[in-house]
Protein backbone atom coordinates (compact mmCIF):
# COMPACT_ATOMS: atom_id res chain seq x y z
CA UNK A 1 0.00 0.00 0.00
CA UNK A 2 1.55 3.10 -0.78
CA UNK A 3 0.97 6.00 1.74
CA UNK A 4 0.62 9.90 0.72
CA UNK A 5 2.99 11.95 2.36
CA UNK A 6 3.85 15.76 1.93
CA UNK A 7 4.84 16.42 -1.47
CA UNK A 8 8.53 17.22 -1.88
CA UNK A 9 10.20 20.20 -3.64
CA UNK A 10 11.55 17.51 -6.20
CA UNK A 11 7.93 16.82 -6.69
CA UNK A 12 6.72 20.22 -7.20
CA UNK A 13 9.50 20.66 -9.80
CA UNK A 14 8.07 17.59 -11.59
CA UNK A 15 4.67 18.70 -11.46
CA UNK A 16 4.89 22.40 -12.50
CA UNK A 17 8.17 22.30 -14.77
CA UNK A 18 6.67 23.17 -18.07
CA UNK A 19 5.38 26.15 -16.17
CA UNK A 20 9.01 27.44 -15.82
CA UNK A 21 9.31 31.06 -17.10
CA UNK A 22 5.81 31.32 -18.35
CA UNK A 23 2.92 33.69 -17.20
CA UNK A 24 0.32 31.85 -15.23
CA UNK A 25 -3.01 32.91 -13.95
CA UNK A 26 -4.57 30.07 -11.47
CA UNK A 27 -8.30 29.78 -11.33
CA UNK A 28 -9.37 29.56 -7.60
CA UNK A 29 -12.38 29.22 -6.22
CA UNK A 30 -11.71 28.84 -2.63
CA UNK A 31 -12.40 24.92 -2.71
CA UNK A 32 -9.58 22.51 -1.55
CA UNK A 33 -8.63 21.40 -4.88
CA UNK A 34 -7.66 25.10 -5.99
CA UNK A 35 -6.13 26.12 -2.66
CA UNK A 36 -3.77 23.41 -2.67
CA UNK A 37 -3.00 24.26 -6.40
CA UNK A 38 -2.55 28.09 -5.43
CA UNK A 39 -0.58 27.00 -2.54
CA UNK A 40 1.46 24.18 -3.79
CA UNK A 41 2.31 26.51 -7.17
CA UNK A 42 3.19 29.30 -4.35
CA UNK A 43 5.93 26.77 -2.77
CA UNK A 44 7.68 26.21 -6.30
CA UNK A 45 8.27 29.56 -6.86
CA UNK A 46 10.01 29.86 -3.54
CA UNK A 47 11.74 26.23 -3.42
CA UNK A 48 12.98 27.08 -7.13
CA UNK A 49 13.85 30.67 -6.14
CA UNK A 50 12.09 31.35 -9.47
CA UNK A 51 12.17 34.80 -10.76
CA UNK A 52 8.85 34.74 -13.29
CA UNK A 53 6.49 36.90 -12.47
CA UNK A 54 4.00 35.92 -9.61
CA UNK A 55 1.16 34.45 -11.02
CA UNK A 56 -2.35 36.45 -10.85
CA UNK A 57 -4.85 34.40 -8.69
CA UNK A 58 -8.83 34.97 -10.15
CA UNK A 59 -11.64 34.60 -8.15
CA UNK A 60 -15.20 34.27 -9.51
CA UNK A 61 -17.70 35.95 -7.35
CA UNK A 62 -21.01 34.25 -8.82
CA UNK A 63 -23.27 36.66 -6.23
CA UNK A 64 -25.27 33.36 -6.32
CA UNK A 65 -24.72 33.17 -2.00
CA UNK A 66 -24.54 35.66 0.45
CA UNK A 67 -21.24 34.12 1.95
CA UNK A 68 -19.69 34.27 -1.54
CA UNK A 69 -18.14 37.73 -1.48
CA UNK A 70 -16.47 37.17 1.83
CA UNK A 71 -15.11 33.58 0.31
CA UNK A 72 -13.48 35.18 -2.29
CA UNK A 73 -12.00 38.23 -0.08
CA UNK A 74 -10.67 35.25 1.67
CA UNK A 75 -9.10 34.15 -1.27
CA UNK A 76 -7.69 37.39 -1.71
CA UNK A 77 -5.44 37.14 1.88
CA UNK A 78 -4.40 33.82 1.47
CA UNK A 79 -3.34 34.89 -1.67
CA UNK A 80 -1.60 37.93 -0.79
CA UNK A 81 -0.06 35.88 2.03
CA UNK A 82 1.84 33.30 -0.15
CA UNK A 83 3.05 36.91 -2.36
CA UNK A 84 0.24 36.29 -5.03
CA UNK A 85 -2.10 39.24 -6.88
CA UNK A 86 -5.80 38.83 -6.66
CA UNK A 87 -8.43 39.48 -8.28
CA UNK A 88 -12.43 38.80 -7.95
CA UNK A 89 -14.42 39.05 -11.16
CA UNK A 90 -18.28 39.13 -10.15
CA UNK A 91 -20.99 37.45 -11.98
CA UNK A 92 -23.12 40.52 -12.89
CA UNK A 93 -26.66 40.33 -14.02
CA UNK A 94 -29.60 38.01 -14.08
CA UNK A 95 -29.17 34.90 -13.18
CA UNK A 96 -31.10 32.10 -14.78
CA UNK A 97 -34.34 30.28 -13.07
CA UNK A 98 -33.26 27.00 -14.53
CA UNK A 99 -29.96 25.70 -15.48
CA UNK A 100 -28.06 27.20 -12.93
CA UNK A 101 -25.37 25.04 -12.74
CA UNK A 102 -24.42 25.17 -16.38
CA UNK A 103 -24.94 29.07 -16.63
CA UNK A 104 -22.24 29.45 -13.83
CA UNK A 105 -19.89 27.23 -15.21
CA UNK A 106 -20.60 29.03 -18.76
CA UNK A 107 -20.16 32.56 -17.24
CA UNK A 108 -17.18 31.33 -14.69
CA UNK A 109 -15.12 30.59 -18.13
CA UNK A 110 -16.35 33.59 -20.01
CA UNK A 111 -15.10 35.78 -16.85
CA UNK A 112 -11.91 34.32 -16.75
CA UNK A 113 -10.81 34.24 -20.53
CA UNK A 114 -12.11 38.00 -21.17
CA UNK A 115 -9.87 38.84 -18.01
CA UNK A 116 -6.66 37.21 -19.91
CA UNK A 117 -7.54 39.37 -22.90
CA UNK A 118 -8.04 42.49 -21.20
CA UNK A 119 -4.16 41.34 -19.84
CA UNK A 120 -2.82 40.91 -23.37
CA UNK A 121 -4.65 44.03 -24.44
CA UNK A 122 -2.93 46.09 -21.60
CA UNK A 123 0.25 44.56 -23.15
CA UNK A 124 0.99 41.99 -20.48
CA UNK A 125 2.69 38.73 -21.14
CA UNK A 126 -0.18 35.83 -22.09
CA UNK A 127 -1.09 34.07 -19.56
CA UNK A 128 -1.67 30.30 -19.09
CA UNK A 129 -4.64 29.52 -16.72
CA UNK A 130 -3.92 26.72 -14.61
CA UNK A 131 -7.82 25.06 -13.24
CA UNK A 132 -7.82 22.49 -10.46
CA UNK A 133 -10.55 20.06 -10.12
CA UNK A 134 -11.36 17.32 -7.23
CA UNK A 135 -11.44 13.60 -9.41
Amino acid sequence: MNEAGPVGDGELEGLFAAFRGKSLALAVSGGADSIALMVLIARWLKAAGNSQSPPVVLTVDHGLRPEAGAEARAVGMLAANLGLLHKVLPWRGTKPKSGLQQAARTARYRLLAEELERRVRRGEDKRILVLAHTL
